[in-house]
């Protein structure tokens, strides 16, 4: 890896800031381009989701991801998403180490973890 994700993420945050809307899609396609050229492809999913997070939180957001142990209905997933903010970027994701319940983190920082799993895990302490 020649660049950590938070060097890209700051770099290409720095491009769009400084693109007109015209060029921003020719600019995120260089910008893969140049992750590639890099040998950093296999770490792209990764890159991307730091960008994310940086946009994110350029625009005065947050990045939130809910896990749940099976897929959300669709009706649910929308009124878990009005609880957050337009600026907000919600995810959700099915983990299926979960058993039931559901654990939400925002920035990557803040957990809220009701999972049955957890209370199990303190439960058997």
């Amino acid at each position: 890896m020649k660049y950590s994700p938070e060097d890209y993420a700051k770099a290409f945050s720095e491009i769009i800031a400084a693109t007109a809307d015209a060029k921003k899609e020719d600019m995120f396609k260089r910008f893969i381009a140049v992750i590639q050229k890099n040998g950093d492809g296999m770490r792209l999913k990764k890159i991307l989701q730091v960008v994310r997070a940086v946009l994110v939180r350029q625009q005065g957001g947050r990045v939130v991801k809910l896990e749940t142990a099976r897929p959300m209905a669709e009706k649910a997933l929308a009124e878990l998403r009005e609880k957050f903010t337009a600026k907000d970027y919600v995810e959700a994701v099915e983990n299926s180490l979960l058993i039931a319940g559901v654990r939400v983190t925002v920035n990557g920082e803040e957990e809220l973890d009701n999972t049955l799993s957890r209370k199990l895990k303190r439960l058997f302490k």
